[in-house]
């Protein structure tokens, strides 16, 4: 398992098992929008037949449906009424702009009825608190901003923020709050015992606190 599946499988497969409760038909369309790295995409094929995805400029994939597009203030490039599933998974937060504008396309492409899956880290997560508390922002270094500029969170959402920026076409019917790096995962396991066994006590606290959990886990369907 390479180094993205060891810390974000777990993730991955939380999301999967969310679609496959959708009940769509293998010939649903589907759009994966920020499919960089491409596993979400790879996955979703086994099981339905139009998967589509939307990457960045600097993110290339080499794949005949999947197009290169700046999400923050591009049109997406396609027909209104084309999808049944719309994801947008841990890339919200790296939007710095465009937010409002992108909901709404996503509304345009979807078909009435069709669904739209949402993930990004909870801006409340126990995580930052911690770090809050301690005085240390919650991201990047000063001394990386340039160095990550493409992969480091431009902003993080409640899920009552995230509600407010969607369109009224959009409604929420489902919300959870998902601890997607459990101290369970493979990657975890062969680190030091005392680094293993902190894990551990947090984890036991975000089962007490599931509103400081680390990621939103969200579902909307189109009227």
């Amino acid at each position: 398992m390479n180094d993205y599946l060891a810390i974000h499988g777990y993730r991955l497969q939380q999301l999967l098992q969310l679609i496959s409760t959708l009940n769509l038909d293998k010939n649903s369309k589907i759009l994966d929008l920020g499919c960089y790295p491409n596993y979400l995409l790879k996955s979703l094929r086994k099981k339905f037949t139009h998967v589509y995805g939307v990457s960045s400029i600097r993110e290339k994939i080499s794949d005949p449906q999947v197009k290169v597009l700046n999400l923050e203030n591009d049109r997406l490039d396609y027909p209104a009424n084309t999808f049944d599933l719309v994801i947008l998974s841990e890339v919200l937060e790296h939007l710095g702009t465009g937010v409002e504008r992108l909901f709404l396309e996503i509304s345009r492409i979807l078909k009435p009825g069709a669904y739209f899956i949402l993930t990004t880290p909870n801006a409340i997560r126990l995580h930052n608190l911690f770090a809050l508390m301690l005085g240390k922002n919650i991201y990047f270094p000063l001394f990386q901003l340039e160095q990550h500029h493409n992969f480091r969170h431009q902003r993080e959402y409640t899920l009552a923020e995230i509600s407010s920026l969607t369109p009224p076409s959009l409604k929420l019917i489902q919300s959870q709050y998902l601890a997607a790096y459990p101290p369970f995962r493979d990657k975890v396991k062969s680190e030091a015992f005392f680094t293993r066994l902190g894990k551990w006590f947090f984890y036991g606290l975000l089962l007490l606190f599931p509103r400081r959990r680390d990621t939103l886990v969200l579902v909307f369907k189109k009227s």
